[in-house]
Parts: C-alpha cells; sequence; structure tokens
C-alpha cells in the first residue's frame, strides 16, 4: 500500500524540488535574490489569488466527490477515498500545468 503513496508523490517531489535557476546564475545576478526577498513575487495579492484557487479547486472536488454518490448507498470512508483521490489528483494536475 505504501507503493501508491510513493508512486503518487513523485511527479509532486520533482516539480517541487525543481530549481527555476542554476546556483550559478544566482551568484552573477545576486538582484534576482533579492527581488525574491523583497517580496515582489509573493505578496497579499498573490496569496490571495493562490488562497482563491485553491478554495475553488476544493469547492469542485467537495462536489464531485458528493455527487458521484448521491443516489446510492455509501458509507463516509468511500466519499471521503473519492475525495482525497481527487485532490492527489488534482495537486499533480496543477503542478503538471505550473511547471515549466
Amino acid at each position: 500500500m505504501a507503493y501508491n503513496v510513493f508512486y503518487t508523490s513523485i511527479p509532486v517531489l520533482v516539480s517541487v524540488l525543481d530549481k527555476d535557476l542554476s546556483e550559478e546564475t544566482v551568484m552573477q545576478h545576486p538582484q534576482i535574490l533579492f527581488y525574491c526577498q523583497a517580496g515582489r513575487l509573493l505578496n497579499p495579492s498573490t496569496f490571495a489569488g493562490w488562497f482563491g484557487r485553491s478554495l475553488f479547486h476544493a469547492v469542485v472536488v467537495f462536489i464531485i466527490s458528493i455527487h458521484a454518490y448521491a443516489y446510492e448507498k455509501s458509507e463516509m470512508e468511500e466519499v471521503s477515498l473519492v475525495a482525497l483521490s481527487g485532490c492527489i489528483w488534482l495537486q499533480a494536475f496543477v503542478m503538471t500545468l505550473e511547471t515549466k
């Protein structure tokens, strides 16, 4: 069962650990690092956009999970498993789209 977690997490880990710039580029152009540290890339409006997008994704996964079992007699564990699987697949899909 642990192999499912391992294989599901590989695309996410690869995209999270991916570096946009090499260390040589950052050392040659230190203003890039100062630009990032000044908060120009992560500011309150960017954070609010990401938060709104994640809230939208959560609502979509919830609605799909509830409607998938709307006319069937199902336990809460089944619906929660569908929701968890949907969250994992959605995360992997969004990370695939966001990665260059």
